[in-house]
């Protein structure tokens, strides 16, 4: 489909922004087709415009001490952690089967990825996805510990939620779960870290289904997606279908309903993959559709000019570690793994959930590093059915246990990479600078000059990196808020995109607890390569640098290593 917009897509939103009075961007369409795409495609030819094809040494060295031993596992488990970034890229093994590969899970410290087997042959009427194996690597030699036969898996693990945020991650998961297709019908396999088969069984109640994503076409179809925790989430819609209002172009640009859009409730289970028994579900209720937040409700043309029928059909489900995430023409919800909804307001009187005439809000819920949330407020609607931000309410920060915190200045801002220490504070911008707050209670813990901040590359080593929208990059105290050294960002000149996201300057971020590496679009070639900036966190002296050419794929950290994946080759970076 071409796509959700900024209400189904919470991804592409910013929280300073006004509500959308137009259709959706062409980032915006992009990402929300990949997303959609990748969901139904399992053999994943994923490409991260913006990710970037490099590679980069890992060497953990010889552990002396415990202590020191448990820093590098904490390093291993963080968001962007990596055991060494002292020196700069070097490939160390390669992968390459001759086919499709697909990453779908991090299981046991292993990077799992599927291979396609080879591409389909009309003639002969065999499906690629009939022959597909799966791998299991290190990912620091790239030994393969085993491999499996899943023939006629259609999905794999969680691998929308690579493509489900601004930082693509591959989320660890308990089992690693897969929906297969046979003459039978559909089953579930269920596989542990060893590669044993732990269960198969049976699927019933399927008929029409698609995995991570629906379409206009499919608004019918059951949406199965596996989730990290060994559960099978199924998401439908339920209820008669509406009237399908017919987009009309008001004046140059500007396209309304002809009708008022009305969207159905989705109903989600939420089942143990092994044993069938239904951990939870809930039904949740369609929001009304504003005037300016009916565009996840349509798909457009090729070209992103016209819109075609409003449906309410389109419904994509992420299914991360931390957070499940539905999104759609109506609905914008995020939930706990154990089914707690997110997205109402806190806190909730006698456990109350979203109505269904409350609008989405201007930003999804955030899953912090530190285990918690962060809600943000919902959207004002006007007596004319329009939609505005109220930019003055705070947000609300969760514990992972959802008990209420305390209130944020304004958008959350959480680091893209750490090394797996707490630093107590969570971050967001107030009144042009970067304001601290504690995770335990809430309370202020410090304030630092930062010029429009427009985002936290990481937290490690005792100090956060902030860059501000005049490209300053700003290395603080993360106790005090004391400024620790200030530079530029990149080792170009410093030039910058214009762009109110920091996704729009950044391209990914790594750390190892000494030193940060930032990746940025390569100046000197108009962005078609990246930069590699090795940063030391506390003096900010340039460790090294160096300019990568040789095209589009996905870098992943994989248990403390960094790997590359362009589609059909993975590549150990160490």
């Amino acid at each position: 489909p071409d796509g959700p917009g900024p209400q189904g897509d919470p991804d592409l939103q910013d929280a300073d922004a006004d509500p959308p009075t137009g259709p959706p961007g062409p980032l915006q369409r992009a990402r929300a087709r990949l997303a959609a795409w990748a969901a139904r495609q399992p053999r994943g030819r994923v490409v991260a415009a913006g990710a970037v094809a490099a590679a980069l040494v890992v060497s953990t060295g010889v552990v002396t001490s415990v202590a020191e031993q448990h820093r590098l596992d904490r390093v291993a488990a963080a968001p962007g952690g990596v055991l060494d970034l002292s020196a700069p890229p070097t490939t160390t093994w390669r992968f390459a089967p001759g086919a499709d590969l697909w990453p779908v899970a991090q299981l046991d410290g292993l990077l799992v990825v599927a291979e396609s087997g080879g591409e389909a042959d009309p003639d002969a009427g065999v499906d690629w996805r009939d022959r597909a194996r799966l791998h299991a690597l290190d990912p620091e030699t790239g030994e393969e510990r085993w491999s499996l036969e899943v023939a006629g898996a259609q999905a794999c693990g969680t691998t929308m939620s690579l493509v489900a945020g601004a930082v693509p991650r591959l989320d660890p998961v308990e089992e690693l779960v897969c929906v297969r297709h046979a003459d039978a019908g559909w089953s579930a396999l269920v596989v542990d870290g060893d590669g044993e088969v732990r269960a198969q069984r049976e699927l019933e109640g399927l008929d029409r289904v698609v995995f991570g994503a629906a379409d206009a076409d499919e608004g019918d179809a059951v949406v199965v997606t596996p989730t990290a925790d060994g559960g099978l989430l199924r998401a439908q819609r339920v209820g008669e279908a509406a009237r399908r209002p017919q987009p009309a172009d008001e004046e140059s640009g500007t396209w309304l309903p002809d009708g008022k859009v009305e969207a159905r409730d989705v109903r989600v289970t939420l089942e143990d993959a092994v044993s069938g028994e239904v951990r939870w579900e809930a039904t949740l209720p369609a929001e009304r559709v504003t005037r300016d937040g009916w565009y996840p409700c349509a798909t457009w043309s090729d070209d992103g000019t016209e819109p075609g029928p409003v449906d309410d059909g389109l419904l994509r489900v992420t299914a991360g570690a931390t957070m499940l995430t539905l999104a759609g023409c109506g609905l914008d919800a995020q939930l706990t793994p154990d089914g707690e909804r997110l997205d109402r307001d806190w806190p909730a009187v006698g456990g109350e959930e979203p109505r269904g005439d409350q609008t989405a809000r201007t930003q999804p819920v955030v899953a912090t590093v530190g285990g918690g949330y962060a809600v943000p407020p919902r959207l004002q609607v006007g007596a004319d059915g329009g939609a505005a931000a109220d930019r003055e309410a705070p947000w609300t920060l969760l514990a992972g246990d959802t008990t209420v915190v305390g209130e944020l200045t304004g958008p959350l801002m959480d680091p893209w990479a750490t090394d797996g220490t707490d630093a107590g504070v969570v971050l967001s911008p107030a009144g042009g600078r970067l304001a601290a707050q504690r995770s335990g209670d809430g309370e202020r813990a410090w304030g630092a000059a930062v010029t429009a901040p427009v985002g936290v590359l990481a937290q490690a080593g005792g100090a956060v990196l902030a860059l501000a929208q005049d490209g300053r990059l700003l290395a603080l105290d993360a106790r005090t808020g004391a400024e620790l050294w200030a530079g530029h960002l990149g080792t170009g000149s410093g030039e910058m995109f214009g762009g109110a996201e920091l996704g729009a300057y950044v391209h990914a971020v790594y750390t190892d607890g000494h030193r940060v590496v930032v990746v940025t679009p390569g100046w000197a070639d108009g962005g078609s390569g990246a930069e590699w900036t090795a940063y030391e966190l506390r003096t900010g002296d340039v460790a090294w640098g160096q300019e990568m050419h040789d095209g589009y794929a996905l870098v992943l950290p994989v248990a403390g290593h960094l790997v590359r994946w362009d589609g059909a080759t993975v590549e150990g970076l160490g």
